[in-house]
């Protein structure tokens, strides 16, 4: 039963990572910004934004937050009771999942 739990939770896990860098890719291309300009913005690797966008890695928090400061958004945390519209901040469904 524990080996089940800890599974759902990699794949939980596994999820968020892959969501949060599908919106990341998407801000900077919506920006038109390059990989290399972001790397350069943010003084982080463009290997390490191309493994935060495509979740090859679990990553560290602070290169989330540093990329993410450096295309000029944050990081929030909210109650899920709070998420009502069932869309993210790009407007795309996601059904109050993660």
């Amino acid at each position: 039963m524990e080996r089940k739990k800890k599974l759902e939770e990699n794949a939980t896990l596994s999820k968020l990572l892959q969501e949060l860098g599908t919106q990341v890719r998407t801000i900077r291309k919506r920006s038109d910004i390059s990989i290399k300009d972001l790397s350069a913005m943010s003084d982080k690797g463009e290997d390490k934004i191309s493994n935060l966008e495509f979740a090859k890695v679990d990553y560290r928090i602070s290169l989330l937050l540093k990329v993410v400061d450096a295309l000029g958004y944050q990081v929030k945390i909210v109650p899920k009771s709070q998420i009502a519209t069932g869309k993210d901040f790009l407007g795309n469904n996601y059904g109050g999942k993660i």
